[in-house]
């Protein structure tokens, strides 16, 4: 009765060369008009299995939770960027490290796709097993890094 069935899952992508052509209000330039401080927003999966442009707070617990960020940097430049994904009881369930080179306007997207765990079916019988998505349920945050940096913490919601 003891085991904790919750699982999260966790899939890193990268999509570079894409030109950015909207800038978040975020989003910091200096006087040559080059992002110093890059925009991040968390979406979800469109029909074509990509992350939508448009900014979302509320997901369902079968959502893949998509953070896109948009950066402009010295071409050819190496860059590190991490999220730290916590629950609603503030425990980290991931972290997500990727490195990558920036085209000048590139973007990167990391994503989070919660799963059930493995149903223990002698237990879910006898009404002794817990609901494996209960604990996802409720306010999440996730920290961003760039190179090291802490530049941006967004919170989300899990509902199932």
């Amino acid at each position: 009765m003891g085991h904790r069935a919750c699982k999260v899952f966790l899939m890193l992508g990268v999509l570079t060369g894409i030109i950015v052509s909207t800038t978040q209000a975020s989003a910091q330039k200096d006087k040559n008009g080059s992002i110093t401080t890059p925009s991040i927003f968390l979406t979800k999966e469109s029909n074509n299995n990509l992350p939508q442009n448009k900014p979302y707070t509320d997901f369902n617990c079968t959502d893949t939770i998509y953070a896109v960020m948009n950066g402009d940097w010295r071409k050819g430049t190496d860059h590190t960027f991490e999220a730290f994904w916590s629950d609603p009881k503030g425990t980290q369930q991931e972290h997500s490290r990727i490195t990558f080179k920036s085209v000048g306007a590139t973007q990167v997207t990391v994503w989070l796709r919660l799963h059930r765990g493995d149903e223990n079916v002698l237990a879910r019988f006898f009404g002794l097993a817990e609901d494996s998505m209960q604990s996802f349920i409720g306010r999440w945050k996730v920290d961003f890094y760039l190179d090291g940096k802490k530049f941006s913490r967004l919170y989300f919601n899990v509902s199932c």
